[in-house]
């Protein structure tokens, strides 16, 4: 059954030192995060280039340092209404948010390299570099986002999730890279085969800019045993700053 009510939300960042199996909350998210993302590579495995069997090998200490990852912001789509995050109920939005089921996910990493992006590297590995934007003035190349991790559960579709966790996140971008003082750029991989994927990037204003070749790991659901070639399209979306920022 679709809800009929539901969230997108943007997780707050712990401390870089809470992310471990000792805090509470962070391994309350840890274990609901994962279980998401094991659930979406067997239920969409032709959606990741990574593949069930690689990821349940992985420990709750992955998810938590993906999470901790410091230029990557989260957002979980949920089935109710929860209200937006502020900091003097923290433990109270934590537990509202513990409460609902986890439907669809979303992350965002950036400012990275454009050229340190590719099919061949996780994003998120990507993400744990320092900012290369830091410390440098503004200049006329755009702050450069990564998406990544798109899943929506298939009861919970054609609700208008993937739309809403793709604007949630080019919101999120497009604001830290105004901050920055820069032209906000964002790309996103879609495996070939993938056209719904594609069309619905392609609604939220991203363009294809290119493809590439990378190595699929093999998905038993999709009766694979060995490694196969899949090409990923790359599409971009490109907006400007705004003139008021520049005036700043």
């Amino acid at each position: 059954m679709k809800p009929t009510v539901g969230s997108v939300v943007k997780l707050p960042k712990l401390k870089s030192e809470d992310y471990n199996e000792s805090n509470d909350i962070a391994r309350t998210l840890a274990e609901k995060t994962r279980s998401l993302r094991l659930y979406a590579l067997k239920t969409a495995p032709d959606a990741f280039a990574s593949s069930y069997e690689d990821e349940v090998q992985r420990d709750l200490t992955h998810t938590l340092d993906r999470l901790g990852t410091h230029n990557a912001a989260h957002f979980f789509a949920v089935d109710r209404a929860i209200d937006p995050w502020a900091e003097k109920r923290h433990n109270e939005f934590f537990a509202e948010l513990f409460s609902a089921k986890f439907v669809g996910s979303m992350v965002i990493v950036g400012p990275l390299a454009r050229e340190s992006f590719s099919a061949k590297k996780g994003p998120l590995s990507v993400g744990a570099d320092r900012d290369s934007t830091r410390g440098k003035e503004p200049s006329s190349e755009p702050s450069h986002y990564i998406l990544n991790g798109t899943f929506v559960d298939p009861e919970a579709r054609r609700s208008g999730f993937g739309r809403r966790l793709i604007e949630a996140a080019l919101a999120t971008g497009q604001e830290d890279a105004s901050n920055r003082g820069y032209d906000f750029l964002c790309t996103v991989l879609v495996d070939s085969e993938n056209v719904a994927a594609q069309a619905l990037y392609e609604k939220a204003g991203f363009s294809v800019s290119g493809e590439e070749k990378y190595v699929q790991r093999p998905r038993a659901q999709m009766g694979e045993s060995k490694s196969a070639e899949g090409v990923a399209i790359k599409l971009e979306l490109r907006r400007a700053l705004a003139a008021e920022s520049k005036a700043l």
